[in-house]
């Protein structure tokens, strides 16, 4: 069977149509077509840089150190680092770890939303040794207490071990006995949180035994035993969400130890993003205020969604080098910002009016921190078409109605539409009946008002609804909905 190679322009299109993970994998198996895959538009649905990795899609590439100790059986701490796709921190001769590096920017062109506090490592003498050796003494004496509880608890209830509490809380499921199966699961969860927390205790002390190794590494000035690498491993998510994790590693490379961390994962970098003649095509862009973004400097993203957690001005303004002009207005821009909790930041009404937040469709808000009284100011300040806010916002049913009353005197484009998370059906109820109560004309039925609006050709439409599905243990949301729809819409039928 004869075959031909494609034509570039054949290759072109080939190459247009793969995934992104496909045309990478592809490039680095074939050098020959590096260059033409280079000119050809690349789309990502899903991009996520880290301190130690880049996700793009449903693929995950991470460095770390893997410890090779050939024949001999690593220690417990070292053989959890390999499990878990290599140490996260760069090592120095005697194998201790080195907890900034990754933190730190290794190129001037590295982005760093904001500077890491620099670690500053114990000192390395028999006073920290000893130091250590007395922790180790004090897990251990706390993981015998939480056992002896463990024990005690089970015991307790009726049961001697673990399986035979499991056996029975199985038999109650089978029997729907429900108050027997709550019961049970309580006592399991209390058994299962009582576990974490010894192997925890274990695991610190691990790694507190393999300080103490790499201090005996010191003082006789020698060598760990293993040959350490660079690990680049692979991994195909197949689920991920807040219960289930299920992936798949696809590849794992050795490499030697030559280089540090950072620079191993700009290597990655520069040869999934450097030399494209086009802007990465980016459906939704993740970035944290802790995330090291390590890219080549001429990279530009060609951004739909972004969803930034942190706070809003530090990381806009630390990525905007690497966002494409042709990004906005942007589809939809998601913010999870800590900084008024953590840091005390006071916003104002500028807030949300920087170019990628204000002109986005749509707006999803998450904001922790004491300035509650400054949110309605913020909300009529806002152009977007569609607004969500997190019930990590808390307004007040004064502000609700003087939101409504700014749209229905001075006017807002129809489709615009405000959700906003409200704690407790209770106090959604209780909103509604001020604001049907508040507005001459308002036609309220259940859980619904229209009010009309100054220009007769558009009305308010206020709803309530709580079958999102967003229902946790201890915290039941409902969803208040203010949408500007036109006055022919008979909603209320």
């Amino acid at each position: 069977m004869n075959s031909k190679p494609l034509s570039y322009d054949s290759l072109k299109t080939v190459l247009q149509h793969m995934d992104a993970h496909t045309r990478i994998n592809l490039s680095a198996r074939i050098p020959s077509i590096r260059k033409t895959e280079k000119s050809v538009p690349l789309k990502i649905n899903y991009l996520t840089f880290n301190f130690d990795s880049i996700s793009i899609n449903d693929t995950l590439y991470k460095v770390g150190i893997f410890r090779d100790y050939g024949a001999s059986k690593p220690p417990n701490y070292v053989k959890k680092c390999n499990e878990e796709w290599g140490g996260r921190c760069d090592i120095d001769e005697y194998g201790f770890n080195d907890l900034n590096s990754l933190k730190q920017r290794s190129l001037p062109e590295d982005i760093i939303m904001k500077p890491n506090a620099i670690e500053e490592p114990p000192p390395r003498n028999d006073d920290t040794i000893e130091q250590k050796e007395t922790e180790i003494v004090t897990l251990k004496s706390r993981i015998l207490e939480l056992d002896t509880k463990y024990k005690e608890y089970l015991s307790a209830h009726g049961f001697e071990t673990i399986d035979e509490l499991a056996e029975h809380l199985h038999t109650a499921q089978e029997q729907n006995n429900e108050s027997r199966y709550e019961t049970l699961y309580s006592v399991l969860d209390n058994m299962r949180s009582t576990n974490s927390s010894i192997m925890g205790n274990l695991e610190e002390i691990d790694e507190i035994q393999h300080y103490l190794e790499c201090c005996k590494n010191f003082q006789n000035k020698t060598p760990p035993p293993y040959t350490p690498y660079i690990q680049l491993t692979v991994v195909q998510w197949k689920q991920w969400d807040l219960w289930v994790h299920e992936y798949e590693v696809e590849h794992i490379e050795h490499v030697e130890y030559r280089k540090q961390l950072p620079l191993a994962l700009r290597a990655i970098s520069n040869f999934i993003f450097e030399g494209r003649r086009h802007p990465v095509h980016v459906e939704t862009l993740r970035v944290g205020q802790t995330d090291i973004i390590r890219v080549p400097n001429n990279l530009q993203l060609k951004v739909r969604c972004m969803h930034l957690s942190g706070s809003l001005d530090v990381v806009c303004n630390a990525i905007s080098p690497i966002i494409h002009s042709s990004s906005f207005p942007l589809k939809e821009f998601k913010i999870r910002d800590f900084s008024g909790a953590l840091e005390n930041h006071v916003i104002d009404i500028t807030y949300l009016q920087s170019e990628m937040p204000r002109n986005a469709e749509k707006l999803d808000i998450e904001y922790y921190g004491d300035n509650d009284d400054i949110w309605l100011t913020i909300l009529l300040a806002l152009q977007n078409k569609s607004v969500y806010l997190n019930f990590s916002v808390s307004l007040s049913a004064d502000d609700y109605v003087e939101l409504i009353r700014t749209w229905a005197v001075h006017g807002k484009e129809i489709g615009t539409v405000f959700t906003f998370e409200v704690l407790r059906e209770r106090r959604t109820q209780k909103i509604v009946d001020r604001i049907a109560g508040e507005f001459e004309g308002a036609v309220k039925k259940d859980r619904c008002i229209t009010i009309p609006m100054s220009s007769h050709s558009s009305q308010i439409y206020v709803t309530t609804t709580d079958d999102f599905d967003f229902e946790f243990e201890y915290v039941r949301a409902c969803f208040l909905e203010i949408k500007v729809v036109s006055s022919s819409d008979n909603l209320n039928q």
